[in-house]
């Protein structure tokens, strides 16, 4: 199981940006370099106020693998896995804890989840499999929702738009919640791979989802499209 990874570069103006180039890394590469100090303290820096400092960390694609090299939408293709991203946590020590506790007490919805990490401004990111049956990342964010209230924690990010949408690495003891089955292979999925409009799209008419928060509660705003 490989993701990419980008490191940050500095382009012809001088600025900081993230990478656009990728670097395949497994697993444990990814936690070997998550174990860097300088991530650990860049990431400080971040939670100190120093919202640049984000530019400086390499940054991890968990929804698409370019085929090209290159960090470009149309030269990606799915890694079968979706990402929700919590922002303005409220308490975000207690919030973790209650989260990964809720997790445990669901063993199917355990099995789907790849991974749980707070991000460099304390944001929760859920990283999981992608469910076929829902064509849009609006509706796996209503689902995920719908198992774990999320909503309770803080605010959905609505910017994860499309398959090169990368999030930047956080410390690997910042990862609160690791499945180990799914990276050894122990966990088999069963669904046909999904097309890469599962992360756009607008929201259908009709659903079989029963969320527990509505479009106006998830973003503050009605936000159907992606």
């Amino acid at each position: 199981m490989n993701f990419d990874i980008y490191y940050p570069f500095v382009n012809k103006d001088g600025k900081k940006c993230p990478g656009i180039k990728a670097v395949p890394m497994d697993w444990q590469q990814i936690m070997e370099l998550t174990s860097s100090p300088a991530i650990k303290i860049t990431v400080q820096k971040v939670r100190n106020g120093d919202k640049e400092a984000k530019k400086d960390l390499p940054a991890i694609c968990w929804v698409g693998r370019t085929t090209s090299g290159k960090r470009l939408a149309k030269d990606c293709e799915p890694t079968q896995f979706v990402m929700v991203d919590i922002d303005h946590v409220k308490n975000f020590e207690t919030s973790i804890q209650h989260l990964i506790d809720d997790i445990f007490k669901k063993n199917e919805l355990k099995d789907c989840i790849l991974c749980v990490h707070a991000t460099p401004s304390l944001g929760i990111r859920i990283v999981f499999r992608a469910i076929e049956e829902y064509p849009s990342l609006i509706e796996h964010m209503r689902w995920m929702d719908s198992q774990l209230n999320l909503s309770q924690y803080g605010e959905f990010d609505p910017a994860v738009k499309d398959l090169s949408r990368i999030s930047f690495l956080v410390p690997n003891l910042d990862f609160y919640y690791i499945n180990n089955r799914i990276i050894n292979g122990e966990i088999k999925f069963e669904t046909n791979p999904i097309k890469g409009d599962v992360y756009q799209g607008d929201m259908p008419e009709t659903t079989t989802i029963n969320p527990t928060h509505s479009e106006q509660e998830l973003f503050g705003k009605n936000e159907t499209e992606f």
